[in-house]
């Protein structure tokens, strides 16, 4: 018993509510019970609370109470209201009875039946009810996928209504003679309701009444039209493999314990020149190499032992030669699993055996050459791991040979560089590239990067599938470097640094073939120094030559970082200026650089003004680098007609 006030919270529990459940009483008490019972089972209680509330008589509920150990136990509960003397609701009274027991067994119970009625009405057999009178009293679903027909199509009809009648000798046999009130029938074809036939398996179990009487009998059919196929399948592989055994390359026989030949097929004949019927009777060993005897012997007593073995042995022929051969034995059992033979391939390898050994010399010399080589050479797997390396290669990266096979061609690659490892791995895997080489660089443990030519060729196995990749380094970093000093000569100025003439037409060219398909425009800023003869006059052409670097200086300090700064005569200086789009934001460019020369500038020791001219043009859509260069200078000139120190936009009246 539990007693509640109006909002459902517990006032007081009876001790045996305690017991069932576990809970203590001040664990329930003041706590609203909604917090005892399952929330599947909420709604309901819900429901009969509104009843009473709406002074409907109150019904038993089944509900799971939640007990201490946190588990659920099924209860029977009845609720009714208790009222005070004016009629107002006090309290609720609840009465619980625990079903726990009962409704478990009832609830096992129908989900046992429900299972076995599933198992019938949903499994492939299919499964039939035969009364005494063998007429069929039920069938399951599964009759429409085994024989095309409904169970109601089944029901009312007997065995002869759908077995072969070459088959019912069988069933009847079967049924005269029951193991245990169960017969079987392990192979019978029954009619489909096109009129074809399938194999089934039957079995069936006899079902006694109380009084010793045969009541009914259940029937499982099962489809074996599969295994039936393949059994008649396997009866004709057996002939076709007589059939290729007798014609096959490889030499297959039969051995007893001793190692004698008890059978073996033709092809004895090609191989060392005896026929079949010469050499059965006769020990394996007296056809086998002198030398290679014992190894034979062991093969025999592995197997003999029940173990498989593989072994290369030589073989005499008629006319005395020797011939390699591939033996593979297998052992043969008896029903008791005892061995009681061999059973023995022989494949002719002669040709495989002497290519091998010449492969054998070839990689020696490989090994030989790849230890004495001058550059760095490596055997490196698919998966770029290393699998062997020389010495040269182990001081160009810095490491020894123990660290470079523990690692993979990404742990000393630039890390930019790894992109075009993978593209070139991938171009040599391709097939279509035989040899792939480019440059790339290695990083030393102490940072330092080592400019490599890397070439890659592809090794295949017998299959001629990728097996690993022969990998050649050449250490080219002096070589770059002054490759790299000489380009750098030949495109930049050698007193300020800046891009010479030559490049500064290359670079502008390229801006302007690019710029062109994407809509922009390129300025162009041309600037000379105002006054450098009176400084060299002055000062003298040290201190001029020191004013030209410091010019070079601040116009690369206000350009931006994909601006091309350039000294393209004795005073002259050009900057291309990529991406613009109005003339108004080269001429912003120009007012920075002449605010620039605002601070008087040092040049070994002497501090004078210096002033620059600028003339600014932007290059048209079609005309050529000179083109622009030129207006530009036009504009320069006009702003030294104007006084120096200024910036000219180009005008077309300067023409």
């Amino acid at each position: 018993m539990v007693e509640t006030d109006a909002n459902f919270n517990a006032t007081w529990i009876s001790a045996s509510v305690s017991e069932l459940l576990g809970w203590k009483p001040e664990e329930i008490l003041q706590r609203p019970l909604a917090e005892f019972i399952m929330h599947d089972d909420l709604l309901a209680v819900r429901y009969e609370r509104a009843s009473l509330e709406a002074g409907i008589k109150s019904n038993n509920i089944k509900i799971r109470c939640l007990t201490e150990s946190g588990s659920y136990r099924w209860m029977v509960g009845r609720a009714r209201q208790m009222r005070d003397d004016k009629g107002i609701v006090t309290p609720y009274v609840l009465s619980l009875r625990d079903i726990h027991v009962e409704e478990s067994i009832r609830r096992e119970l129908e989900s046992s039946e429900e299972h076995y009625r599933l198992l019938a009405e949903n499994g492939a057999d299919v499964i039939i009810l035969e009364g005494a009178d063998n007429i069929y009293r039920w069938a399951s679903p599964s009759s429409i996928d085994l024989l095309g027909v409904s169970p109601n199509e089944i029901v009312g009809k007997g065995p002869t209504d759908f077995v072969h009648p070459d088959d019912m000798e069988l069933i009847a046999y079967s049924l005269a003679h029951p193991t245990k009130d169960v017969f079987a029938v392990d192979k019978i074809r029954c009619r489909q309701s096109n009129g074809d036939y399938v194999w089934v398996s039957a079995r069936a179990r006899n079902v006694w009444g109380s009084d010793g009487q045969l009541t009914a009998r259940v029937v499982a059919l099962r489809d074996i039209s599969a295994q039936v196929l393949a059994e008649a399948t396997h009866s004709a592989s057996e002939s076709r493999l007589r059939v290729v055994l007798d014609n096959q390359s490889d030499v297959t026989a039969m051995l007893n314990l001793d190692g004698s030949i008890e059978w073996i097929t033709p092809s004895v004949l090609g191989l060392i020149g005896w026929r079949a019927e010469e050499v059965i009777g006769h020990r394996i060993t007296q056809f086998v190499d002198v030398e290679d005897i014992p190894g034979v012997r062991v093969v025999i007593a592995n197997v003999i032992a029940g173990h498989p073995a593989e072994h290369e042995t030589r073989l005499h022929t008629i006319t005395g030669d020797e011939r390699w051969v591939a033996t593979r034995a297998a052992p043969l059992f008896d029903g008791n699993g005892e061995t009681t033979g061999s059973i023995i391939n022989v494949r002719d390898v002669n040709t495989e055996h002497l290519v091998r050994a010449r492969l054998a010399e070839s990689e020696e010399r490989f090994r030989l050459a790849m230890v004495s080589a001058p550059i760095g050479m490596a055997v490196i797997g698919l998966d770029r791991h290393f699998l062997e390396v020389n010495l040269a290669l182990c001081h160009m990266v810095g490491r020894d040979e123990k660290w470079m096979l523990q690692h993979r061609v990404p742990d000393i690659l630039d890390p930019a560089d790894d992109p075009l490892d993978v593209h070139m791995r991938a171009e040599a895997l391709s097939g279509h590239v035989i040899r792939s080489g480019r440059e790339r660089r290695f990083l030393r443990p102490d940072g330092t990067l080592v400019w490599v030519d890397h070439a890659i060729s592809l090794l295949r196995d017998d299959a001629g599938l990728p097996q690993s990749f022969v990998s050649t380094f050449v250490d080219v970093t002096d070589a770059r470097a002054t490759q790299e000093k000489l380009r750098y000569q030949a495109t930049h100025d050698t007193l300020t640094d800046l891009v010479n003439r030559r490049d500064l037409y290359n670079r502008a060219e390229h801006l302007q073939t690019h710029l062109a398909r994407t809509g922009d425009r390129v300025g162009v800023l041309y600037i000379d120094i105002d006054g450098l003869k009176t400084i060299n006059d002055t000062f003298g052409h040290f201190v001029g030559d020191a004013t030209l670097k410091v010019v070079a200086e601040r116009l690369a300090a206000v350009g931006r970082i994909d601006d091309v700064v350039s000294r393209v005569g004795g005073d002259e200086f050009v900057i291309l200026l990529p991406a613009l789009h109005r003339i108004d934001d080269a001429s912003s460019v120009a007012q920075k650089i002449l605010k620039s020369f605002a601070e008087p500038i040092n040049a070994e020791g002497s501090t004078f003004d210096v002033g620059v001219s600028i003339g600014v043009a932007l290059a048209e859509l079609g005309e050529t680098a000179d083109d622009t260069l030129r207006r530009a200078d036009a504009a320069l000139y006009q702003a030294k007609l104007r006084g120096r120190g200024q910036s000219v936009v180009w005008d077309v009246d300067f023409n």
